[in-house]
Formats: C-alpha cells, structure tokens, sequence
C-alpha cells in the first residue's frame, strides 16, 4: 500500500508528522477513511478519533480531536484542528474536572447571559470524548 504524508496541527503547534498507509477522521457527516490517492478534498470536522495507520510494521497512533478542518491534496492529508492529542497521552482525571467545569458553565448560564454557552457545550464535547476515548484504550 502506499504511503501520504499526513500533519495534524493545532494552534499549540504540530502533533503528528508523518507517514501513514491510512487515515479515519470524524467528518460532519460521519467518520470517513483517506487512503493514498484520494480524491481532493476539504472537510469540517466533528469532536472525535483521528486514527492515523503508519506504514507496515508500525501500527496505528490514535488522537482526541476536537473542532476542525482536514485537506486532502495531492497526497498530503493536512489535518487543522482547535486541539489534539494521542490518547495514551490523556489524563483522565484533568478530562474529568473539565467536564465538571463545563456542565457548571452550561448550567449557571441559565441565570447568566454573559456566560458563552456555545464555547461551554464545546468544552463539555471535547471533555466528554477525550474522557469516552481513554477509557476505551484501557
């Protein structure tokens, strides 16, 4: 199979460069797989898992990623997003606290309209997959 250069970028800066046979992202409209010489495209992402299989013999890196974009071009697959990182790399337990954060947020908005409720539902998505993503690679 052939391989395609593939980045993931955040604003923090890049969380993976390399090589992959294959790549599964969460598109708006489902997850969908890149393989080398797909179509051009560019795609919105949804809050999900990146799981990005590298060349033969040296398996699969898994990511949390929230909001975003993916490029696909002339086989280099460019994947911007608002955060990510590898799942083995999650700490549960900061995941937890903003997900408590978050519902708090969304809750005291009821009574307070200076509270952004659309970033405190992200949060609470982010959160909640990084959690759902950790506990699965267990």
């Amino acid at each position: 199979m052939k391989n395609f250069e593939t980045k993931i970028l955040t604003p923090d800066g890049p969380v993976f460069n390399g090589l992959a046979a294959s790549v599964n992202v969460p598109g708006t409209e489902g997850n969908f797989q890149i393989l080398s010489d797909h179509a051009s495209l560019m795609s919105a992402l949804e809050p999900g898992e990146i799981r990005v299989n590298q060349t033969e013999g040296t398996g699969e890196v898994r990511f949390s990623v929230s909001v975003g974009f993916v490029e696909v071009n002339d086989n280099n697959v460019t994947i911007l997003a608002e955060a990510a990182e590898r799942v083995e790399n999650i700490d549960v337990e900061r995941a937890q606290k903003a997900l408590d954060r978050a519902k708090e947020r969304i809750q005291a908005a009821v009574n307070n309209s200076e509270i952004d409720v659309l970033r405190a539902e992200a949060a609470l998505q982010r959160a909640q997959n990084r959690i759902q993503l950790a506990r699965r690679s267990n």
